[in-house]
């Protein structure tokens, strides 16, 4: 998770913020408030966001770097969810759930599809046990009654 891209995805809330900030100032400069004031507020409020999206980033970028890293690392990469921990963010919980889902669906289709090759397998081994009987005893019938069944 790279964070240029984590602050792009966030543009749209730290416009509203700034805005924000922006019409607090202006606000203040209308009622006369002091110069230190105004600008404790502005460090304030820039301190606030700075720490709220880095908290966020940080708590993101733990689990979304572990499932890009244990992907690039397994072959198998149905068996991701085997190695991930569940998140603890809203985000995080909906791609975790969304791939246990999917795993869960694939397992299921998979099982389908084992039986169904496992049924077949079991329709031939019976239809030759039931095609090898008859045609053995025909061999046997000609076999023990040469002189009586003619040549042909």
């Amino acid at each position: 998770m790279k964070f240029g891209l984590y602050i792009k995805d966030k543009l749209g809330i730290i416009a509203g913020y700034t805005g924000f900030v922006i019409f607090t100032y202006l606000l203040m400069m209308a009622f006369h408030s002091q110069l230190q004031m105004r600008i404790m507020f502005v460090i304030v409020a820039v301190i606030f966001v700075v720490s709220v999206i880095a908290f966020d980033y940080l708590r993101k970028y733990k689990f979304y770097n572990s499932l890009v890293g244990h992907l690039d690392e397994l072959d198998q990469k149905y068996l991701i969810l085997d190695t991930l921990d569940e998140p603890d963010f809203y985000e995080g919980k909906l791609v975790y759930s969304a791939m246990y889902d999917i795993n869960k669906s694939m397992t299921e289709n998979v099982r389908k599809y084992r039986d169904s090759v496992e049924d077949f397998k079991d329709f031939i081994e019976i239809w030759v046990h039931e095609i090898k009987l008859p045609i053995a005893s025909l061999v046997l019938m000609c076999h023990n009654n040469r002189d009586v069944i003619p040549r042909k």
